[in-house]
């Protein structure tokens, strides 16, 4: 049968070291912003995906981002390390939403291990601050196990 994990349960389980316990979530940091610069179009293909060139955002007074309006950064989260009888959805936090910040989170799939990252797209300049918490990781864990999740973004 199919259930969420607590937030509690997620950390307990090490599918992230460190996060936020709500009661159905953890909410996760932003460690590092890259802007998408766009300056190689991306390729997407059924086999393999080919990523625009990212570049690393510097803080401006050693713990804020300004985020620049109408740009593509992706946010680098935590390390997740998913069981294959589970698989993880991340959604922004209203916080982001309330702020003028388009964010998209993604699917995690059964035994995915690697580093978490999603898209913002701020509509209007934002500071943020290094580890604000600005996404929910949400498990749902069944009774049996899953296919893994063998795609190019799996660490090996």
């Amino acid at each position: 049968m199919l259930r969420v994990l607590t937030g509690k349960e997620i950390l307990e389980k090490g599918i992230v070291k460190e996060g936020y316990p709500q009661p159905v979530s953890v909410e996760l940091p932003i460690k590092k912003l890259y802007k998408v610069t766009f300056s190689e179009v991306p390729l997407i293909t059924n086999e393999k995906t080919f990523l625009p060139l990212y570049e690393k955002v510097k803080k401006v007074d050693g713990v804020r981002y300004l985020l620049e309006d109408w740009f593509v950064y992706v946010a680098e989260l935590v390390e997740c390390e998913m069981p294959s009888n589970c698989f993880g959805v991340l959604l922004p936090r209203s916080s982001l939403l309330r702020c003028g910040i388009i964010a998209q989170g993604t699917l995690i799939d059964p035994s995915f291990k690697g580093v978490l990252r999603v898209l913002i797209k701020p509509c209007i300049a934002v500071h943020i601050y290094e580890n604000v918490r600005a996404f929910h990781l949400i498990v749902f864990c069944d009774d049996r196990e899953f296919e893994p999740y063998r795609g190019q973004w799996q660490e090996k």
